[in-house]
């Protein structure tokens, strides 16, 4: 799993994770989850996260002042690919594709080049 990206999201303050109602405090713990290799769980925070708010957005505000990028999507779609989940992870990325921010493009394109052919298209 690569970081880039990662670090940025969570180089927040801390006493900004301390209002994790809504959908900031399930992604930010799926956030952990996947810098720690736990892709399950990662996958429930961020459901859990979709469901409370599944617009994703550059610079979502958290609360205050506080912003984040919210790319629930992506971070869906490279769980799913860790897992072997090829198709879900395709789904989600392509889901992912319109607000992602340029900084994890690259990121995409490279999780993209490691799905397999769908059984669809064999």
């Amino acid at each position: 799993m690569d970081k880039i990206g990662l670090t940025v999201l969570l180089s927040d303050s801390n006493a900004t994770w301390g209002m994790r109602g809504g959908w900031a405090g399930p992604y930010h713990t799926a956030i952990e989850a996947i810098l720690a290799g736990n892709y399950q769980l990662a996958i429930a925070f961020l459901e859990q996260a979709v469901a409370a708010d599944p617009q994703a957005q550059t610079r979502k505000l958290i609360q205050g002042v506080y912003r984040i990028d919210y790319n629930p999507y992506y971070y869906l779609g490279v769980a799913h690919l860790e897992l072997g989940r090829y198709d879900k992870a395709r789904t989600f990325f392509n889901a992912a594709r319109p607000n992602l921010p340029p900084v994890l493009q690259p990121n995409l394109e490279r999780y993209e080049g490691r799905l397999r052919p769908s059984a669809a298209a064999a």
